[in-house]
């Protein structure tokens, strides 16, 4: 029996030790946070994402010229859109117009025969 009550009490004194530390706990003051204040400004924000990857075109052509020349000018940029008629090169024209004109020549020349 009196070891029944040696328990009783100590259990009695643990749980009473129990509740006023959770009570101590409970009533220590919040800790101080520092709050700093701005004032709110509309302005514009560029948005720029930079992630790596790897773009595939929805189509791809290959271009094939008709005649042969010395390239002059490309009128066209990687990844341009293009449409059909569009001038995408420039091949330099003296030789043809060369061509053109002694053509033509020989045709006046043949006609006065």
């Amino acid at each position: 029996m009196r070891i029944a009550a040696l328990v009783i009490i100590a259990v009695a004194v643990i749980a009473d030790s129990g509740c006023s530390t959770t009570a101590a706990v409970q009533s220590a003051p919040p800790a101080l946070v520092s709050v700093v204040t701005a004032r709110a400004e509309v302005s514009d924000v560029p948005i720029e994402i930079r992630l790596p990857a790897i773009v595939e075109p929805h189509a791809t052509v290959t271009v094939k010229s008709e005649i042969a020349g010395e390239l002059r000018r490309v009128l066209v940029h990687e990844g341009q859109a293009i449409h059909r008629g569009d001038v995408l090169f420039e091949i330099e024209p003296e030789p043809y117009v060369a061509a053109l004109n002694q053509a033509k020549a020989q045709d006046k020349a043949s006609s006065f025969l």
